[in-house]
């Protein structure tokens, strides 16, 4: 199935919570399955999210996340792929059913579907994150990653093959 994916800010290791309105059915919500929270590390500020367009070019959406109290401040990005290829990260292959939270932190060095761009300076990069559509003609959408207003470099990443 889809699934519904769902962002908790600024938790990790399981903290916080969060409860569906009975509004979150298949009545309601044609082909409705279940909701992942999506687990950041602690101080993340997860909450700027957007669609990355196609990244991988796989045919599929990817989602784009901000994070700009990652690493003291520094900033990050994670890029979530959403395709079939990927669905095992977001699905129990086992049960079929949808994994109760996906853990930002873990699944980057799990090398699972999700990829983190980050800061080496502090400049709260994540505060603006965007598809860009595809930028550099090559067929893929690219996405903008973006500091806070009090400077840095604001970066345009392009997207790639599968």
């Amino acid at each position: 199935g889809d699934g519904v994916v769902y962002v908790v800010p600024g938790f990790y290791e399981g903290g916080g919570s969060y409860v569906l309105d009975e509004s979150f059915s298949s009545a309601a919500t044609p082909n409705a399955q279940a909701a992942v929270a999506i687990l950041g590390a602690s101080g993340d500020e997860l909450g700027k999210l957007a669609s990355a367009g196609d990244l991988n070019n796989d045919g599929s959406l990817d989602l784009l996340i901000g994070a700009p109290g990652y690493d003291s401040e520094r900033g990050a990005a994670y890029v979530l792929y959403l395709g079939p290829d990927h669905w095992s990260d977001w699905w129990d292959p086992a049960s079929g059913e949808a994994r109760a939270s996906i853990d930002l932190v873990q699944a980057v060095e799990d090398e699972q579907s999700i990829a983190r761009i980050y800061s080496t300076e502090s400049e709260r990069l994540g505060t603006l994150v965007d598809s860009v559509g595809d930028v550099s003609g090559d067929g893929v959408d690219d996405i903008l990653v973006g500091p806070s207003e009090d400077g840095g470099t604001l970066r345009v990443f392009f997207g790639g093959g599968t």
